[in-house]
């Protein structure tokens, strides 16, 4: 893959254009990616198909929330702020009118806060709020996406009781997926925002994820170092994710198979390189030479707190405190985290080992990757099990302990004896 920054640029709208060609150009009008669409077409130079999309976009209501829709408003925001001269009045509207939908106190956007499970969601609501308010003039939404960054800052610090420690880094976290969807709305607030204090929290928060995330590439494997608190398969195999396209703009080159989500159903999310390619996340150099010139052996030991693994079935609802851990040398790596996160224990991946087979790495053959699967019963690999409300087929109940030996839990099963 070429080098440079326009030859990146060029290579992400590739992969977006590809997408939506193989999508037959429809984008839905009522859900995340709607705003690819949108973002592609205004960089590729066709201004009346963005904006022709940006006003069909079903509307808002707060009585029916859309949560999806974050991502969609997020990167819609980003198209008004950097685009809006080549918008028609139509689409500058239909934005605006979905922007006081959600203003509503009643809305999941409105009141969708950081509980230390799914950060990306508080992460796109307080962009939303915020930016929201400043294009609405509406200075009661702001403050509460402002208020929001300050409580989250103080409770990741161990202020008050709600946290035995202070957290470095985020419950999502080093998440092939979901930390690009937790820095995307940091970056676009940072950008965007005409109030100085959300510019800095903005600016904060993003470095604070890209930090975690550059701190586990392995730039010779071309691999996040586990653990992942959130990773769907093409994440896990390494081929394709959003934090990978992420990672191609800010540090890149970086190795990609998009083909990968094809074949793993999970495809829609290339069409996030779109939003990224629009994205300015002016990575600091410190964080790219620790991306792609890290000393080795290289340790990452990092503190957490999210739900304990089976919050969402009756058990704890205390956010716990978790110790992760990673290990990169010149060759492998490995990476553990003490417990899995959340409920999502279904999307957590831990103990992971990586290793390089041929160097530089240009093809899926040119590295390997250990991770773990049970099977239930009857059932076969990526078949549906009832024990989980994912589907089953990346439940990974397995951690690595300090002595070396990995422990194998006993999953809490939905609907399974």
């Amino acid at each position: 893959m070429k080098t440079g920054s326009a030859a990146i640029h060029a290579s992400l709208l590739r992969i977006a254009r590809d997408y939506w060609d193989r999508q037959g150009n429809q984008p839905p009008y009522h859900a995340d990616s709607l705003e690819s669409y949108v973002l592609l077409n205004l960089m590729e130079g066709n201004d009346a198909e963005a904006s022709r999309a940006m006003a069909r976009m079903a509307p808002e209501r707060p009585e029916t929330p859309n949560r999806y829709g974050l991502f969609m408003q997020v990167g819609l925001m980003l198209a008004f702020c950097r685009y809006g001269d080549r918008l028609s009045p139509a689409a500058r509207e239909r934005l605006l009118e979905s922007l006081r939908a959600v203003a509503d106190p009643s809305s999941f956007v409105y009141l969708s806060g950081f509980h230390f499970v799914n950060d990306n969601w508080p992460f796109c609501t307080s962009a939303i709020n915020i930016l929201g308010g400043e294009l609405t003039g509406n200075p009661d939404m702001i403050a509460v996406g402002l208020d929001r960054l300050r409580d989250y800052g103080h409770r990741m610090a161990g202020a008050g009781a709600y946290l035995a420690r202070p957290c470095g880094v985020v419950s999502e976290h080093n998440s092939p997926t979901y930390a690009a969807v937790q820095i995307e709305p940091m970056a676009v607030l940072a950008r965007c925002t005409r109030i100085p204090e959300a510019r800095v929290r903005g600016r904060m928060w993003r470095d604070f994820v890209l930090t975690d995330i550059a701190s586990h590439w392995h730039p010779g494997i071309q691999q996040q170092c586990g653990p992942y608190a959130r990773a769907y398969q093409d994440n896990v195999v390494g081929g394709s994710g959003t934090t990978r396209l992420l990672m191609h703009k800010t540090w890149g080159p970086v190795f990609m198979e998009p083909e990968v989500a094809w074949q793993l159903d999970h495809a829609h999310d290339l069409a996030f390189a779109a939003v990224v390619a629009a994205t300015d996340y002016a990575c600091p150099a410190y964080l790219r030479r620790i991306a792609r010139e890290k000393p080795f052996p290289y340790e990452v030991r990092a503190s957490s707190a999210f739900f304990c693994c089976d919050a969402m079935y009756g058990g704890i609802m205390d956010p716990q405190a978790v110790d992760l851990y990673s290990y990169l040398t010149p060759h492998w790596m490995v990476g553990s985290a003490a417990r899995a996160y959340h409920a999502q224990v279904g999307q957590a991946q831990s103990p992971m080992v990586h290793w390089r087979r041929r160097a530089p790495v240009r093809t899926m053959q040119d590295f390997g990757v250990l991770y773990f699967r049970y099977q239930f019963d009857d059932k076969a690999p990526d078949q549906r099990n009832a024990e989980s409300w994912t589907g089953g087929q990346v439940r990974t109940p397995a951690h690595l302990r300090e002595d070396g030996t990995i422990r194998d839990e006993d999953p809490h099963s939905v609907g399974h004896d």
